[in-house]
């Protein structure tokens, strides 16, 4: 172990026009390094320049500052953190990091020399300052490595102005990676947010990608065929299929909100047989959903909205399925489609149940409707105006009645009132959520008695280890994780999202709730139920301290709020729970959206 007292304690620096490793560590069994600063000191050398080097070494490197490390000006180098696989096929945890100004990629894990298993998870990248004429990587995961990447903070993956000849940054870039999980990561300031290059069987969730300066989210096939070789594994090319980009939000892109591209013309199906569904995506410069190139993709249940161009736009391929899409608000066209055959209006594709205003060539949706119904009050009437002054059902402006949908969040009928249309979300398999959200653009304050749910809790029923006996009956939920509201924060009015205030649903001190029963739930009551730490707060604060916490930030904006449910805290008490009369600000949501 390599151990310090911290890192604004110990420092490592590199020695002056050396290229490091300054930390180098190959074939060493189990290593831990923590606690500690290391120092390129941008020696600027004309080599492969490193911070942190992992060679077929299993471990952990956490809460550690790597910084300035930079190769020259003209070279694609820099690489502050880099676990590389080996004949032991090591395993590496890499947690709650800072790394900032490096050259060429913020923390990788690679798989060229044999196999590796990383776990990148809350750490805070930062891209290089100045920029370089090369493409620099916020976190990478390439040639056969498999990671999980989550809950990681990264910005400023991009390059100088004027070079994008030389390939474009990616804040998460998977390239010819093994079978990887990318979730809840949030992108700001990158070239491209995340990128899916030459990989297959890989799962981007739950990701917030921002101010992309061309695509938020893009699959891409054939960089072999751009820049050579590239050292990866297996078969030759590697394709980019089967991967699912699902229950991500995409905001103010310059270009495209969601991507499909091939740079390699002689695998005209590629990208292939990949699925992109219940998306939310806004404010794209371009077009919301572009596919360049492609065969067989799924693109279903997306919203897409205010694309400068195009909503969802087809260039070119075939046998893609466009389904259940809604799209409003674009500049040329909602759906546009470029291909001819025998497919849906002489199309190449099938577009089908799609919601629109515009078309090109006409038929590919039907006229998009704000389906207001969703937010009037249920039959059971429980919670919909906690007030009564009516801002739990009123829109405060025309087209802001807009929730969305993720993972297995859908209309489902009451349990009690088979009447009353409601919202379930199943969390039997641990790496699926549920949740409806929606846009806010409100203070702390305006929320106050506009946070509530009534929610429905169904215990887990098995079998009896003894013939003839009763099922054994679990009661799940309320534990002070799921279900829960997230409010997502500008805490200083500059526009980027700076982390989630979190409201555990139930009663506390969350040691369970009632099963097989509505309840009522107001989030603003006087409840130790909302935990701030990703703001700097408090883990368990009342509804009054969260509002004196906001109270030190006058500019704050709630940006977004979202009910959620998932069974990742504990996998096995996954499970049905229904919802209903869910209230978020000036609506209340009573039905699936």
């Amino acid at each position: 172990m390599l151990r310090g007292d911290g890192a604004d304690k110990v420092f490592l620096r590199a020695a002056a026009s050396t290229a490091g490793p300054i930390i180098d560590v190959s074939a060493a069994g189990q290593v831990v390094i923590r606690g500690m600063t290391v120092d390129g000191q941008s020696t600027m050398v004309g080599s492969v320049v490193y911070g942190i080097r992992f060679t077929d070494t299993s471990g952990t490197i956490r809460d550690v500052h790597v910084l300035n490390v930079r190769g020259s000006s003209d070279t694609a180098e820099g690489i502050a953190i880099r676990a590389e696989g080996g004949t032991s096929a090591p395993t590496v945890r890499i947690k709650n990091n800072l790394v900032d100004d490096y050259t060429r990629v913020g923390i990788i894990a690679n798989g060229v020399n044999g196999p590796i298993n990383v776990r990148i998870t809350e750490n805070k990248v930062i891209g290089p300052d100045p920029l370089t004429v090369h493409a620099p990587n916020g976190i990478q995961v390439s040639r056969g490595a498999i990671a999980r990447v989550e809950d990681n903070k990264i910005s400023g993956a991009t390059v100088a102005p004027g070079n994008p000849d030389a390939g474009v940054g990616s804040g998460i870039l998977l390239f010819c990676a093994g079978p990887t999980r990318v979730k809840e990561n949030h992108v700001t300031e990158s070239d491209l947010g995340i990128a899916l290059a030459d990989t297959a069987g890989s799962t981007v969730s739950q990701n917030r990608v921002e101010d992309s300066a061309f695509d938020a989210y893009s699959l891409e096939f054939g960089l072999t065929s751009l820049f050579g070789p590239l050292g990866c594994p297996g078969p030759n090319p590697s394709l980019t299929e089967n991967n699912v980009v699902r229950d991500n939000r995409a905001r103010d892109s310059g270009e495209n909100g969601i991507s499909f591209v091939s740079f390699d013309s002689s695998f005209p199906k590629q990208p292939f047989r990949n699925t992109v569904s219940k998306n939310d995506v806004r404010d794209s410069g371009l077009d919301g959903i572009a596919i360049f190139n492609g065969a067989e993709n799924v693109i279903t249940k997306n919203r897409v909205r205010d694309s400068g161009q195009n909503g969802i736009a087809v260039y070119d391929g075939a046998d893609n399925q466009l389904i259940k899409n809604r799209i409003r608000g674009s500049v040329d066209f909602d759906a546009k489609d470029d291909t001819t055959g025998a497919k849906t209006a002489a199309t190449a594709n099938t577009w089908k149940e799609n919601r629109c205003k515009t078309s090109s060539p006409t038929g590919l949706c039907q006229e998009e409707k704000d389906d207001d119904d969703a937010y009037s009050p249920g039959t059971r009437g429980s919670g919909t105006d906690p007030n009564g002054d009516g801002m739990a059902i009123t829109a405060t402006a025309p087209g802001s009645m807009d929730w969305h949908s993720f993972g297995t969040a859908e209309n489902a009928k009451d349990p009690v009132d088979p009447s009353n249309d409601v919202v379930v979300i199943d969390t039997s398999n641990p790496l699926i959520w549920g949740a409806v959200t929606r846009d806010l653009n409100a203070t702390i304050g305006d929320l106050t008695g506009h946070l509530a749910v009534d929610y429905y809790i169904v215990p887990i029923e098995v079998p009896s280890p003894l013939p003839g006996g009763s099922n054994i009956v679990i009661s799940r939920g309320c534990g002070g994780g799921p279900p829960r509201f997230e409010l997502g924060i500008d805490l200083d009015g500059d526009g980027k999202f700076d982390g989630n205030a979190i409201g555990y649903i139930g009663p506390p001190p969350f040691t369970g709730c009632a099963q097989n029963k509505w309840q009522h739930q107001d989030l603003t009551d006087d409840g130790l139920r909302w935990n701030l730490m990703q703001l700097g707060g408090l883990p368990l604060n009342t509804w009054a301290q969260v509002l004196a916490f906001f109270g030190g930030y006058a500019n704050h904006k709630v940006v977004d709020g979202t009910m959620a449910d998932d069974s990742e805290l504990i996998p096995v008490l996954g499970g049905i729970a229904y919802y209903d009369n869910i209230a978020i600000g000036d609506q209340t949501l009573t039905k699936g959206p």
